[in-house]
């Protein structure tokens, strides 16, 4: 489980144990309060006493939680801790405290300090700051600061801020300044900006600003990006002004586009840019047009019209068709055809490309059958690919379409895209089956083998295994391998052998050798002992030449002993 995850579901279960533990321990403290006054003089010795006086004796749930402790699902582990640890902070906090002061650190003490010490937040915040500086000592434990801070934000967010003093300097303080001003931003934002800007620079001021005006930025975006550009520098003011802006486009779009116009170049202002464009198409498409034509970054305007598109197409298709086939030749044509072609896909592919075929643009054509052929194939591999298909085999396009669709085909059904790839013109099957036999050689590579061994052109059938072997190899040489050494010796298995030493050297180059010496010998063996010479001769020679000297064939062997002086000459 992700650590960052788990630590966060530990702190939720913890604030419901809590809320309940404490309610009850104060509903009860406030009863024993009624009937049995305090004494005067020390508070600590007051309320231990005070305890001692008036509490029955709660059950030892010690030997409970460590065999809690002993278990090893750590998330069930985590979740019955905490409830058994609630139940005896409930009952007696100051056992339940001694208890956790003896438990190993981990998720489980990280998770006991939420719930003993936040309930003693509830009635002695400072002695549960106090407890908080002793006890939570790692970066996992000092989430026990933004809950702390989050209570006492609640309940007296200035008298908070006044026992920040009490907080380690760095990252405990920096998330107890951030759970502060969160819920003090919550109830009073003014307040709480009025004391952000009061502290100095050195001493949390960006921090603390950047959290209430990430809060502000809800209610008043338009403030929160002018206070951002007046107080705030470098990374704080670019999270708060992405921030803020966002939700600006979603308030008043118009109004946000003053705001992005004057953002320099850069990730924020193309994020705002695109966020504003959707944002206008589904209202003001004209206007969005407008803004797309004077943005003058190529990348970002073809972007922007994409964007625009998407939305665009959903409201208004007639519209954005029409849009598109206005628009002057070029690419940013080419974009937008394909972004609609996408889109419209979804819906009706044959409307589609009715649409396509009427473009005045070759390329914009060309860009928009690919995409409609890829995004139809999502949907329906098969007619998206006989659709490709029917393409006049001059069309430049024909090919790149079809392999678009047919890779999706080969994913959902393998056997019949390698079947349909038969009924394609002899010369495009080639290519076509080598984006289709790897895709089935990943999922079963026996229908794959038994499928090749079927095709009556010898040459196909060898272009077809070769791509077989070089995937299976990849993935699972040593059984590639004992298919390779079970075939009849011919140039093809040479070149399998070969093909097979490639990957396994790789992986694991003593067993690939040792298959190798274990060929009969004859011409695959010696293939595959040349392909381990080959592999050595730059990064050990002298092993290089220990196996070109093991490969029997005369000719090969002096061929690559020549290579092996060549490449160290």
């Amino acid at each position: 489980m992700n650590r960052r995850l788990f630590v966060c579901l530990l702190l939720l279960v913890a604030v419901i144990l809590m809320l309940g533990g404490t309610a009850v321990w104060h509903s009860r403290a406030s009863s024993d309060g009624a009937s049995h006054a305090a004494p005067q003089g020390d508070p600590e010795v007051s309320r231990r006493a005070s305890a001692s006086s008036v509490r029955p004796v709660a059950k030892d749930r010690t030997d409970e939680l460590r065999a809690i402790l002993a278990g090893t699902d750590p998330a069930a582990r985590s979740e019955e801790f905490g409830r058994v640890l609630g139940e005896w902070f409930q009952r007696d906090p100051e056992a339940a405290l001694a208890f956790l002061r003896t438990v190993p650190r981990g998720a489980e003490y990280t998770n006991g300090l939420l719930i003993v010490i936040g309930g003693i937040a509830e009635k002695e915040p400072r002695r549960a700051l106090d407890l908080a500086r002793e006890m939570a000592t790692t970066s996992e434990d000092w989430i026990l600061y933004n809950a702390l801070f989050a209570r006492f934000a609640r309940q007296d967010p200035a008298g908070a801020a006044a026992m920040l003093d009490q907080v380690p300097e760095g990252d405990p303080k920096a998330k107890a300044l951030r759970a502060l001003l969160s819920g003090w931003a919550a109830v009073d934002a003014g307040a709480a900006l009025e004391w952000a800007m009061a502290l100095s620079p050195g001493n949390g001021r960006e921090v603390a600003i950047e959290t209430v005006l990430a809060a502000l930025s809800s209610g008043d975006p338009a403030k929160a990006i002018t206070l951002a550009d007046t107080w705030l520098t470098g990374e704080t003011h670019d999270r708060v002004l992405a921030r803020a802006l966002r939700r600006l486009i979603e308030l008043d779009p118009l109004a946000a586009r003053g705001a992005v116009d004057r953002l320099p170049a850069g990730e924020i202002r193309s994020e705002a840019t695109l966020g504003l464009i959707r944002a206008l198409a589904a209202s003001d498409a004209e206007a969005a047009l407008s803004w797309i034509e004077a943005i003058s970054e190529e990348g970002l305007k073809a972007s922007a019209i994409r964007n625009l598109l998407d939305v665009w197409s959903l409201e208004s298709p007639e519209l954005a068709r029409a849009h598109v086939m206005a628009m002057k030749p070029g690419r940013m044509h080419d974009a937008a055809a394909a972004q609609l072609a996408t889109v419209l896909a979804a819906s009706d592919p044959v409307a589609s490309y009715t649409w396509i075929d009427a473009l005045p643009s070759d390329s914009a054509r060309n860009a928009a059958y690919l995409a409609l052929a890829s995004a139809w194939a999502r949907t329906n591999p098969e007619a998206a690919t006989r659709w490709a298909a029917s393409f006049p085999e001059e069309q430049s396009v024909r090919v790149e379409t079809i392999h678009s669709a047919l890779s999706f085909w080969a994913l959902a059904d393998p056997a019949a895209a390698s079947t349909f790839v038969l009924s394609l013109p002899e010369t495009e099957q080639p290519a076509a089956v080598l984006g289709v036999i790897p895709l089935w050689v990943q999922n079963d590579v026996g229908a794959a083998l038994a499928w090749a061994d079927g095709l009556a052109n010898a040459d196909f059938r060898d272009i077809v295994l070769d791509s077989i072997v070089n995937r299976w190899a990849d993935n699972r040489p040593q059984e590639a391998a004992e298919w390779v050494a079970a075939q009849p010796e011919s140039p093809a298995r040479i070149d399998e052998a070969r093909t097979v030493t490639t990957y396994w050297l790789d992986r694991d180059a003593d067993q690939a050798i040792g298959w190798v010496n274990d060929l009969p010998v004859g011409p695959t063996r010696d293939g595959a002992m040349d392909r381990i010479a080959e592999h050595y001769t730059a990064v050990d020679p002298a092993k290089a030449r220990l196996f070109a000297g093991k490969i029997h064939s005369v000719a090969l062997r002096e061929a690559r002993l020549g290579q092996i002086h060549l490449a160290g000459s």
